[in-house]
């Protein structure tokens, strides 16, 4: 009896491979080769290096890890003709014998279009032709022989590879760890401030302005002076208080600051068993008080809702450097992330704030959250998460009515596909989205809204 052999995998490459990658992996582990149409234009364009070349490189070596042979036809991604072609010659070249599954979701119209095409002509009634979607939940959809649509049973890249795809790994990996750690040991204290900025209309800019005023009068100390350090308790008064002559505000802080001075864990970044001052004892602490606060309460939320879902992971501060194409070794550029997090096979970034909104305010523990800083998360939206995945700014305060660059910036956010989980409302899209992505796969999943 004459042994079937596995068909040979034909896709086109794209600057999201998981398009590829994820059917192959989830729906046809006996496939061993693939074939991957590259557009590529004569001289190769920085275009082409980040859109096809290095998304395909990493794609080759995450599949030599599973065992699958690349191979990698490059072609003009505007020709039709010459994509047929080439890819005819070379499945009749090596593969006369075998069937032919093209993914035609990733490259250009004329990529996809010729490499069916060319398939087709290659191995005629052995060709069979899927779209892969996304929405509402990952699934394929075969409309050349055959019509079914077969959702993925589950999650096939990780997080490391989901990165590796786009030529990005995390440097930090170990601190991440540690970091994650301390969150654990201080979620008391995170829940109980994380309640306080959401369950109360006012109360957010209340904590986050104390806090925030707290960690710049231990950043403004001697920055030469090593931890812990101390800052006087005239020097606390005045930053509880303030400068902000509305009486009412004022009188909010010090409510505020009554209740904090008895909240759980509070002693994990702030020693108070002093008269003479407070003390921040570490440089971890003092970031905590500037924001920190607020990634590490995102971060337990999607931790604690994603749990149970297989191939769903949850990164704390991890910070991602791009590896060159050609020396395979770290370049300068550099993404600081807050939360990130793979549920049902997106990749999402969490970025969590606590500056007023709409503000350029380079002397905020966080930053400000203005136009430079949505244009940087865009450029994250376009290099990491792609259009399946999700970029979103969490921050429990409003933007202050009367300022009009916070409408702006607003506009800003949403041209640039940003979305913006802002005051009371931002728990609630938070939980929403986490809850979506625990959908089971027939009825949707993912944080993309």
């Amino acid at each position: 009896m004459q042994k079937v052999l596995p068909p040979v995998y034909v896709c086109c490459a794209s600057r999201f491979m998981e398009i590829n990658l994820e059917p192959l992996l989830a729906l046809y582990p006996d496939i061993r080769t693939v074939v991957v149409v590259r557009g590529v234009h004569s001289p190769v364009s920085e275009a082409d290096e980040r859109e096809t070349l290095r998304p395909s490189l990493s794609a080759r070596e995450l599949l030599k890890q599973q065992g699958i042979d690349v191979e990698e036809l490059d072609v003009s991604p505007d020709d039709v003709t010459a994509v047929r072609d080439l890819l005819k010659h070379h499945l009749r070249s090596g593969w006369q014998d075998r069937d032919v599954l093209v993914n035609v979701t990733g490259g250009t119209k004329a990529m996809a279009l010729g490499s069916l095409t060319g398939a087709l002509d290659a191995a005629p009634g052995r060709t069979r032709a899927f779209l892969y979607f996304s929405d509402p939940w990952p699934r394929v959809k075969v409309f050349v022989g055959g019509d079914a649509e077969t959702p993925l049973p589950r999650p096939a890249l990780s997080l490391d590879q989901m990165l590796a795809l786009r030529g990005y790994r995390i440097l930090n990996g170990e601190a991440s760890r540690a970091a994650e750690e301390r969150a654990l040991v201080r979620r008391r204290l995170t829940e109980w401030l994380y309640q306080i900025a959401t369950t109360a209309e006012g109360a957010a800019d209340t904590a986050c302005s104390v806090l925030n005023n707290l960690a710049k009068a231990a950043g403004s100390l001697d920055r030469n002076r090593a931890f812990p350090r101390e800052i006087p308790r005239e020097k606390v008064d005045e930053t509880v208080d303030g400068t902000d002559p509305n009486s009412l505000i004022a009188d909010n802080r010090w409510k505020f600051w009554s209740r904090l001075v008895t909240a759980p864990d509070l002693a994990t970044v702030l020693d108070l068993s002093s008269d003479d001052a407070a003390v921040v004892a570490t440089e971890d602490a003092l970031r905590y008080l500037g924001g920190g606060w607020l990634e590490e309460a995102v971060w337990l939320i999607a931790r604690k809702a994603l749990s149970e879902q297989q191939g769903a992971e949850v990164r704390l501060g991890p910070h991602l450097g791009l590896i060159s194409r050609q020396t395979g070794r770290r370049s300068d550029d550099v993404r600081d992330c807050d939360v990130l997090v793979v549920a049902a096979g997106r990749l999402h970034v969490l970025e969590c704030k606590t500056a007023v909104y709409g503000a350029e305010d380079r002397n905020s523990p966080n930053g400000g959250i203005g136009q430079k800083e949505i244009n940087t998360l865009a450029d994250i939206r376009l290099s990491l998460t792609g259009p399946y995945g999700t970029v979103a700014i969490l921050n429990p305060r409003l933007p202050r009515r009367w300022n009009d660059h916070a409408a702006t910036v607003m506009q800003h956010a949403r041209e640039k596909g940003i979305q913006t989980w802002l005051g009371r409302d931002m728990d609630g899209q938070l939980r929403t989205a986490l809850k979506a992505a625990l959908q089971p796969a027939h009825s949707g999943s993912g944080l993309a809204r």
